[in-house]
């Protein structure tokens, strides 16, 4: 992730952590969250028989940060070949 969308998300985080919306979504995993909010609402996810990241985010109170970054600036790598073409391109 590109430092000046880490420095956006760091500088909007309000209450519980941000989130940035990239493209025509968000980005979690991309999410900076206050540790002790975050931890406490996985447990309470997870002890609710829920894995799910959304339900997760249901439980926080964060800012959603919208683009303008590219959707380059976060990148899904959900195999080994995205990793591979994520380290070539420098992204």
């Amino acid at each position: 992730m590109r430092s000046a969308v880490v420095s956006r998300l760091f500088a909007a985080a309000e209450e519980d952590g941000a989130v940035p919306h990239i493209g025509d979504r968000l980005r979690p995993l991309a999410g900076v969250y206050r540790a002790d909010a975050a931890v406490e609402a996985a447990d309470t996810t997870l002890g609710l028989g829920s894995s799910a990241l959304t339900d997760l985010l249901d439980r926080l109170s964060v800012v959603t940060v919208p683009g303008p970054a590219p959707v380059r600036a976060v990148r899904d790598i959900d195999t080994r070949g995205d990793l591979t073409a994520a380290q070539s391109s420098g992204t």
